[in-house]
């Protein structure tokens, strides 16, 4: 994955400290990894990280600080979905060992979201 590899959003100002530890664990398992910790509206934080081209978005906010997890997007803002910290941290490691760009399994997430387009 291309040296702006992630970028951590936090989805309001009370989820500044848990991102800032995601961030961390991520930096700590050798990834480059920035939080978003300014003032700005979320839609900016996220059209912000797009711009800047981060491989993917880790969007935080209480819901995934209570259950330790994060929802993922791509750089192309498909939501990939939530998963552990755990995961994160392992897929990300795997991606940037194997010089891999897609998470493992997107193909199949973003499946049905392309059928029900095409019946539309």
């Amino acid at each position: 994955i291309s040296p702006r590899q992630i970028c951590v959003i936090p989805i309001s100002p009370d989820n500044f400290e848990y991102a800032r530890a995601v961030g961390q664990r991520l930096h700590a398992a050798g990834l480059y990894c920035d939080v978003d910790d300014s003032r700005e509206r979320f839609q900016k934080k996220v059209r912000t990280a797009q711009l800047l081209q981060y491989n993917f978005q880790l969007v935080v906010g209480g819901e995934e600080a209570e259950a330790n997890t994060a929802d993922v997007r791509s750089r192309n803002n498909q939501r990939i979905g939530k998963a552990s910290l755990d995961e994160i941290q392992e897929v990300l490691c795997m991606m940037r060992d194997t010089y891999t760009e897609e998470w493992p399994g997107r193909e199949e997430a973003s499946a049905p979201a392309e059928k029900a387009k095409e019946q539309e």
